[in-house]
This record gives C-alpha cells, sequence and structure tokens, in this order.
C-alpha cells in the first residue's frame, strides 16, 4: 500500500464542475490541491460570455485560490485574446485543453481535434513563450483515433516547459466510454519530460493507490466524476474518518449549499436552477435505490425536491 500521497485536482468537468459547485465543495469537503474551471473558448471573435461568467463569479465567491482557468483554442488569435484576458483578471496559471472529445468541437480544430495536426500544436505552444511570466499545463487524451498522434506530438510538447500533462487515456472517438488504454498512457508518460497527471476512471481510493504502484512518478491524478458522486473520496484518500451521521450531515450542507448559491447567481429563476439541480443526480450517491432517484428527477418544484433529497440523504 503506497504511504506517499500526491495531490488531487478537480477535473474542468463541462457542466458540473463551475464556480457555485467548487465554491460548496471546498467549502463542505475539500482535501482536493487545484481546481480547474470548464474551459473558455471564443466563438465569433468574442470569448463566450457564460464561461467568462463562471470566473466572474467565482472571483465574487472568493473562491480564485488554487483555481487554474482552462482555455480551448485552434489558433494563436484565440491563444492571445483568452490569455490577455485572464492575466488582466489576475491569472498567471492556465491550462491548456487538447483533451475535449466533442465532435462539434473537433471538428474546428480545437479539444483532441488538435491532436492529429501538428504543424498547429505546435503554433499554438510557440504563442504560449510569449508569456513568459505565465504558467501554463495541458490536459490531452491520446488522440483523435490512435495513440500514435500523441506520441507523434512528443518532441513538440517537450520542448516547452509546461507546469505538468494531464493525460486521459482514451482517444476522442472513445468519448468517455471504452476501455483505459494504459499502455499508451505508459508509452506517452516515458517519452514525456514532464510532471505527469493521470485523469480517467477514478472512482475510489484503491485505484489511487493502484496508479501510484503501478507510475511511482505520477505527479499527481486529475478526477471529475469520482469527486461528484463520492465527495468525500478526498477526504477519504487522506484517511479523514467521518462517521455515518457526519457524513450525512455533510452531504446535505453541501447540498443546501449549491442550491442557495445557484439561486443566487441564477439568472433564470427557480425552474432553471431545479433543471441544474437535478442533472448532478447522475453523479450523486450512485447506490442510491432507482425509486428515490426518481422522485428526485420527477419533482415538480424546489419544495417537493428539497423533501425527496431529504429522503434519499438518509441513505448515506
Amino acid at each position: 500500500m503506497p504511504t506517499v500521497k500526491i495531490p488531487i485536482y478537480l477535473a474542468p468537468l463541462q457542466g458540473f464542475t463551475d464556480a457555485v459547485f467548487r465554491y460548496a465543495f471546498q467549502k463542505h469537503f475539500g482535501g482536493v490541491n487545484m481546481y480547474f474551471t470548464p474551459f473558455l473558448r471564443v466563438e465569433d471573435g468574442e470569448i463566450r460570455r457564460r464561461e467568462l461568467r463562471d470566473i466572474d463569479i467565482a472571483r465574487q465567491l472568493g473562491n480564485i485560490e488554487n483555481l487554474v482557468p482552462q482555455i480551448m483554442v485552434s489558433d494563436t488569435d484565440e491563444a492571445d485574446l483568452l490569455i490577455t484576458t485572464l492575466k488582466d483578471l489576475g491569472f498567471n496559471n492556465i491550462d491548456l485543453n487538447f483533451g475535449c472529445p466533442y465532435p462539434m468541437l473537433n471538428r474546428k480544430f480545437k479539444g483532441a481535434g488538435i491532436l492529429p495536426h501538428p504543424d498547429k500544436v505546435e503554433s499554438v505552444i510557440r504563442c504560449l513563450s510569449k508569456y513568459s511570466d505565465t504558467k501554463f499545463s495541458l490536459k490531452m487524451r491520446l488522440g483523435m483515433t490512435s495513440p500514435d498522434e500523441s506520441l507523434a506530438l512528443a518532441d513538440i510538447l517537450n520542448g516547452f516547459p509546461f507546469e505538468h500533462i494531464t493525460i486521459h487515456p482514451r482517444t476522442a472517438k472513445q468519448n468517455y466510454s471504452g476501455e483505459i488504454n494504459e499502455e499508451a498512457f505508459a508509452a506517452l508518460s516515458s517519452v514525456l519530460k514532464h510532471n505527469i497527471v493521470y485523469n480517467g476512471d477514478i472512482l475510489d481510493t484503491q485505484r489511487i493507490d493502484y496508479l501510484l504502484k503501478t507510475y511511482p512518478t505520477l505527479h499527481a491524478v486529475m478526477i471529475g466524476r469520482g469527486l461528484i458522486s463520492n465527495p468525500f473520496l478526498a477526504l477519504e484518500y487522506l484517511n479523514v474518518e467521518i462517521a455515518s451521521s457526519l457524513r450525512r450531515e455533510k452531504f446535505l450542507n453541501f447540498h443546501t449549499t449549491l442550491l442557495t448559491t445557484y439561486l443566487q447567481y441564477s439568472e433564470g429563476g427557480q425552474s432553471q436552477v431545479l433543471d441544474k439541480m437535478k442533472t448532478f443526480w447522475e453523479y450523486f450517491l450512485p447506490a442510491l435505490p432507482h425509486r428515490l432517484r426518481k422522485q428526485i428527477l420527477k419533482s415538480r418544484n424546489l419544495s417537493e425536491y428539497e423533501g425527496f433529497v431529504s429522503i434519499a440523504v438518509r441513505e448515506i
């Protein structure tokens, strides 16, 4: 059993790990060393308002300590706009997204869609060199369709001093399903001269221990869905013991903070917040009986929703 504890990063999961979630999670659970925002991107020459608003909400909540904005770009103009904007907002640590598997974005050479194009990758990375006072990291997939695509980029990636490179060991074509390709992960991480972070299918502490035993030089692990379905995961990894009764109380307090903060910042009223809260139950309390989850998802208003959640939390 590994005794060394490596850092845990909260993954940038679009639609879930936004400013409000990060705030509520950090307030009631913690155990995470660094938080990454879902990606910001340029559309029609401008940064998408919704994504900038997430940064603004984080600043209002005072939730920018250990926060790293992530950007998704396909060329140097987009990179310059996003980097200079974030620097003006006080961020000097930025993550680059070469991993998003969404086909609509990949067709525009964004996310993993840039990986089969070494010339575009090199151009974007060369652009980063202008910002010598800024730290950059990178999150990537094995490729669009083949791990050979990431291996072909090794020399380009090694030419820039990334703080770390996070690898999700699937191709974009696999999306979030299919087998993790550990052989390809090992091959890529062995040729990269950077700190390596592992991301993908980390659902319990045993998986973290396995990864550290298998890859003893691993710098950190990045977890998204695993921390949403079990927000105690980071604390469990740090051997923080929490009694069952306290787990129920902590989860309920976390849920209350999540709900009330969404209401505070919602632009669409209670119905929008209700819909937003329901999305989390794709992951919350995975062992919850189907009938209770169904009641939550069929709630017609927030009062009914909160009542069903109170019942469900007793199952923790």
